[in-house]
């Protein structure tokens, strides 16, 4: 009775982790577009340089986005440090109950 259970369960596991069948690939053609019908990159927004003052309003976007970003990086260092001293600290709470389980065997 157990060994028909068990292996009923092993071939429902099977059955449910197989990988599943992958659908066929149509066989339509993709259409691709003429070359002469394709329009050259349009590289004049490369080539012009931006005024002086756009790169300076760049700048200091750039400079409060890393500070944003070091805000954060440091908030979540600040919160997985919290959560490292509660771990250690119930460890430490674990191993006294463990200690004082021992000696209580000890004494009866």
């Amino acid at each position: 009775m157990i060994r028909k259970v068990v292996s009923s369960l092993l071939l429902i596991q099977f059955l449910c982790c197989a990988p599943l069948p992958v659908p066929a690939q149509s066989n339509e053609k993709i259409m691709v577009p003429a070359a002469d019908t394709v329009a050259p990159p349009d590289t004049s927004s490369i080539t012009t340089p931006l005024p002086l003052s756009d790169t300076a309003a760049i700048r200091q976007q750039v400079i409060t986005g890393m500070d944003t970003i070091i805000r954060l990086q440091e908030e979540n260092n600040r919160k997985k440090k919290n959560q490292a001293y509660i771990r250690i600290g119930i460890g430490v709470m674990m191993l006294i109950v463990l200690i004082l389980g021992f000696m209580r065997k000890k004494k009866g």
